[in-house]
């Protein structure tokens, strides 16, 4: 009984200290830094050249190869390491990228990041988009070529506003609003979120 005893307690030491590690980290700043950098590129994303957008998916490809090596090194410890890690995850090319970025998301939420919660619902919306299917959530726009105009990406009619809501995406009746301004440019440019 005291071996069990003891053990239980170890148990229940090692948890509380693993709790307050978690809590007392600070933010990873080479991470804060990538965040900033794969924000700044896309500030004028929508007008760029060719060109532009090609040194932007390199500059990304070298993100996401950073952020990796920080995360198999077990260097994410915040809810914001893991919200930028998932961010620069979303701006991938490929269907692990955006499931990987949703997972990342999921963490950051988990850990107790509110802003989470749309990157959670856009990152399985471009997974989905990526193997084809309908997206979920409304986050998704694409367009055909540079003088179209952008349209939502399918989406599938299953998923409520009350869902919506809780993840912070626009409603069914916002979604137009978001495409004029997308297609008139007056949509805002993101801003860098700091918690």
């Amino acid at each position: 009984m005291l071996v069990r005893s003891s053990i239980l307690l170890c148990l229940v030491v090692s948890l509380v200290l693993s709790q307050e590690e978690r809590i007392s980290s600070q933010d990873h700043p080479e991470l804060e830094k990538l965040f900033e950098l794969d924000q700044k590129i896309r500030s004028g994303f929508l007008d760029a050249t060719p060109d532009q957008l090609t040194e932007m998916r390199k500059a990304d490809s070298d993100r996401r190869s950073r952020v990796l090596e920080l995360y198999n090194s077990g260097m994410l410890k915040t809810e914001n390491d893991y919200y930028r890690a998932a961010m620069i995850f979303q701006h991938g090319v490929e269907p692990d990228h955006y499931l990987f970025a949703h997972e990342l998301a999921v963490a950051s939420l988990a850990l107790g990041n509110q802003n989470a919660r749309w990157l959670a619902a856009a990152t399985e919306d471009r997974f989905l988009k990526s193997l084809g299917r309908k997206q979920r959530f409304g986050t998704q726009f694409e367009k055909s070529g540079d003088n179209q105009k952008w349209k939502l990406y399918d989406m599938d009619e299953h998923v409520n506003d009350s869902l919506r809501a809780v993840l912070n995406c626009p409603l069914r009746a916002g979604i137009e609003h978001l495409l004029n301004q997308l297609n008139d440019g007056t949509l805002p440019a993101p801003t860098i979120r700091r918690r």
